[in-house]
């Protein structure tokens, strides 16, 4: 197992410090110094335009809401116009409310839970990748 500190290389190969080791090997690590990365493979390109189209969705739903002048947004109604497959077992899976009120005042991704269907989605759909390949960690523990 490696320890705290020491230089590594990631699954990916890149150069890494450890900064934190966990039960099952390193759990958080940071890139140090420049690294070239190797071209992204198509399967993960394919991937990245198929999440960025569909929470491109869930942020349409939800400012048009929003603009409608509602005061709550129900999640899984948003979730599910804009193409994910939810049901009320997966919100209670991700610990999400069914209804969110709307700040009017921030932007949507700052009171809207989008992070915990981010990496639903990427498990759910994608689960080879961990949850997003672009976090080193998985952003809630309950996304597994």
């Amino acid at each position: 197992m490696a320890e705290r500190g020491s230089a590594s290389e990631c699954e990916i190969g890149l150069a890494v410090e450890i900064t934190r080791v966990g039960r099952g090997g390193c759990c958080c690590v940071a890139v140090k110094g420049e690294i070239e990365m190797s071209p992204l493979d198509e399967t993960l390109v394919r991937a990245n335009a198929e999440a960025n189209d569909t929470f491109e969705r869930l942020r349409e739903v939800v400012e048009a809401r929003v603009q409608r002048g509602q005061q709550q947004i129900h999640v899984l109604e948003a979730a599910r116009e804009s193409g994910l497959e939810l049901d009320e077992r997966h919100l209670t899976d991700l610990q999400l409310p069914e209804i969110v009120p709307v700040n009017q005042i921030l932007p949507w991704h700052d009171w809207f839970p989008f992070r915990p269907l981010w990496c639903w989605w990427w498990h759910y759909r994608y689960p080879y990748y961990r949850c997003c390949p672009w976090w080193w960690y998985r952003c809630h523990w309950y996304a597994s």
